[in-house]
């Protein structure tokens, strides 16, 4: 049993809280979407990056250096922002259930 009151803490044989990142790869994986999900050394992050055709579409970023990253949020950027794979928008402050509508929006909107 979690416990959610202020100022408490877990038991110690209680589970590790999901992080965004780790929300967001269970939902891909859900999906049937495949993604490279990897630790960025140089500021201490995660990246989901999610390939077509060989080439990066978008990725989602969480680190102390991000947009949000302070706060356990992810950054994204790629075609389900703003339909560029490079030099794009840059959308941050999202959780993993922002990130997957606009995953849905994009795939929907691709579809057309």
């Amino acid at each position: 049993m979690l416990c959610n009151i202020p100022g408490m803490s877990q038991p110690k044989d209680a589970p590790a809280l999901a992080t965004e990142m780790d929300k967001l790869a269970a939902k891909l994986t859900e999906m049937g979407i495949e993604f490279e999900d990897r630790q960025i050394c140089l500021t201490r992050g995660r990246q989901i990056a999610v390939y077509e055709k060989g080439r990066k579409v978008w990725d989602a970023v969480c680190s102390p250096f991000h947009y949000g990253g302070q706060c356990g949020l992810l950054e994204v950027m790629g075609v389900i922002v703003d339909g560029k794979r490079e030099n794009g928008e840059v959308k941050g402050w999202q959780t993993a259930d922002n990130v997957i509508q606009m995953v849905r929006d994009y795939k929907c909107n691709k579809s057309r």
